[in-house]
């Protein structure tokens, strides 16, 4: 009994850090975790990003950049512990996600999937 009461208000303050930052639950939303200060080792995620764009521009133009400093915040909502990262968040899931060092191709390939599929 109580590990299922854990287990739901964990669930319920993963919702409330999705509802914070406006994720809607019933279409696929992109969150891009950046480090600024790292942005070589980003190089890959904003080629991704541009090509991406091409095919799912309305995907992109929503999508929410998360800074390094909000990794902490959001880590029992999604799971990232370091930057970069980019997921594709659905139904209050996340459905895909990559993180760390990734080739552009590595990165395309599981975002796109996920964004085609119904």
């Amino acid at each position: 009994m109580m590990a299922s009461t854990l287990l739901l208000m964990t669930a319920c303050e993963n919702k409330e850090q999705a509802d914070s930052l406006s994720l809607a639950s019933n279409s696929k939303q992109i969150v891009f975790f950046s480090d600024e200060e790292e942005y070589e080792e980003e190089i890959s995620y904003y080629n991704a990003i541009i090509e991406l764009k091409k095919e799912y521009p309305e995907e992109i133009k929503n999508m929410k950049v998360l800074t390094a400093s909000e990794v902490e915040e959001y880590y029992n909502t999604f799971r990232v512990n370091h930057c970069p990262a980019i997921l594709v968040y659905y139904h209050n899931h996340v459905i895909v996600q990559i993180q760390g060092d990734a080739e552009t191709r590595d990165i395309i390939n599981p975002i796109a999937n996920a964004l085609s599929r119904n």
